[in-house]
């Protein structure tokens, strides 16, 4: 049977500078990590030469609590076989691809805080929908920021799948 199953709740965005030492100075002058200072955000594209979300290093996805993410499966007809709740917890897959620890130096990470729908995938399962067989994809980046950035069923990767619609809710800088 064809199932759709959706990724959803509040994440992230985070997108991964490489910077010098003399960004990082300049970074560090601009008071970047001081989440009530304001952005100049021209500042910020002309020291790291490129616009704030063009990088080649980006995840995304849901944070990784349970009261931050929502998982929803629906049968062919478009009928809610399974809405996720705040008690919901997925139990890690067999594989190490599983857990995706990133860690890296001399670098500006921005948080792009987002809300929303991250991925819709599509998946073909013999017999009923089974919560229990969803399992999360993490990437933990320096210790500081753990995202779903993927979900597979049954242990199996769901290729098949689209990106959703989220909204910005604001940006969070770290300098490591």
């Amino acid at each position: 049977m064809k199932y759709k199953m959706t990724l959803g709740g509040r994440g992230a965005e985070i997108y991964i500078h490489k910077i010098t030492d003399e960004q990082k100075k300049e970074l560090l002058d601009m008071k970047i990590e001081d989440r009530n200072a304001p952005v100049n955000w021209d500042k910020l594209h002309e020291i790291l030469k490129t616009e704030w979300d063009y990088t080649d290093d980006m995840h995304t996805g849901a944070y990784d609590d349970p009261t931050d993410y929502h998982i929803m499966a629906f049968n062919e007809n478009g009928g809610e076989v399974f809405s996720s709740d705040d008690d919901f917890f997925m139990e890690g897959g067999d594989s190490p691809n599983d857990y995706e620890f990133v860690e890296k130096e001399n670098v500006l990470v921005i948080e792009h805080y987002v809300k929303g729908t991250f991925k819709e995938y599509e998946i073909n399962i013999d017999g009923e929908f089974n919560p229990k067989k969803i399992t999360p994809v993490v990437v933990e980046i320096n210790e500081t920021i753990s995202l779903i950035k993927d979900l597979k069923y049954d242990n199996k990767e769901i290729e098949d799948f689209e990106y959703g619609d989220d909204w910005s809710k604001g940006a969070f800088f770290y300098i490591f």
